[in-house]
């Protein structure tokens, strides 16, 4: 018997080989940041207490990322280029950070509008809330297994990872329990 797999979704994750020569500038820029500006309305399903900037402050157009976000472009042109995609991606969109705090979470959601999203981690630890990615296939089968298929797949917060998407695919974020912050950044590219 030969089992093929079809419609795969396709999640690439590496590391900033500089992060740690840029997590704690960031970090401070990032709560200067939630001090000075409101966040953005609860657009978001959530418990309203998450800090996001979502359409008040772009890190793409932000001169503190900028050696971060050509990274970033440089790793999204990678995943591109390897799985053959035909397409004219435009390096703009739009990228925001969030601030969990002990109890925030996010809800199930997808990047409607962009082709490619990224989630990197900037400040998380061993406890930190984790990412889930859902399965657009829906198996109502019953498994006699200890390791039924799911239909998630998740992924640490991991300081210094990012995770490259096509941004259909549906994700949320846990309920962050730690006492300290874990802060993510969302990346969204157009075509």
């Amino acid at each position: 018997m030969q089992i093929e797999q079809f419609f795969p979704t396709n999640i690439s994750n590496s590391f900033c080989p500089f992060h740690n020569e840029i997590q704690e500038r960031l970090i401070d820029h990032c709560f200067s940041i939630s001090k000075t500006i409101k966040k953005s309305d609860n657009i978001f399903q959530n418990n309203g207490q998450l800090y996001t900037t979502y359409g008040t402050h772009d890190i793409l157009l932000d001169e503190k990322f900028e050696r971060l976000n050509s990274w970033i472009k440089n790793e999204v042109k990678k995943y591109v280029d390897t799985l053959r995609m035909k397409v004219n991606l435009k390096y703009e969109g739009n990228a925001f950070f969030n601030i969990y705090k002990k109890h925030d979470y996010q809800e199930t959601h997808d990047h409607a509008g962009s082709m490619i999203s990224c989630i990197y981690f900037l400040k998380s630890n061993e406890k930190s809330s984790r990412v889930f990615f859902k399965s657009r296939m829906y198996d109502n089968i019953e498994h006699d297994s200890s390791n039924p298929p799911t239909g998630n797949v998740w992924f640490e917060s991991q300081p210094g990872k990012l995770l490259i998407f096509r941004s259909y695919v549906q994700h949320f974020v846990e309920q962050h329990l730690d006492e300290e912050e874990r802060i993510s950044l969302a990346y969204n590219f157009r075509s």
